[in-house]
């Protein structure tokens, strides 16, 4: 499905269910669809697969030297780079799932 298709999913359905804690629920899901879509769709590149694969690197780098040096500033570079790696991975399915609902409203 098109983005716009989406998007109009998600006007459809704000449209459809007019109360407060439902809409407030549905704006949540649109910016939390939008932000895993932008992740998913780097992920999903060739630049981010690369990414992936030189966060991966980094985070064993510094694991590496952590160990070895038992230098603490390493600490801050790993969970950094486990974040954006977490995001990047578990945005797929973030989005397939905020999809599936959105679908199961129709």
């Amino acid at each position: 499905m098109t983005e716009r298709s989406r998007e109009q999913q998600f006007d459809d359905v704000e449209q459809e269910y007019t109360l407060d804690e439902d809409k407030e629920v549905i704006r949540a899901n649109r910016e939390t669809y939008k932000e895993s879509k932008n992740f998913s769709d780097l992920a999903d590149s060739p630049g981010g697969r690369l990414l992936i694969k030189s966060l991966k690197d980094e985070i064993s780098k510094s694991l590496q030297l952590l160990i070895e040096t038992r230098n603490g500033r390493y600490v801050s570079d790993i969970e950094s780079n486990l974040n954006l790696l977490t995001k990047l991975i578990r945005a797929k399915k973030q989005t397939e799932a905020i999809a599936k609902w959105l679908d199961s409203l129709e």
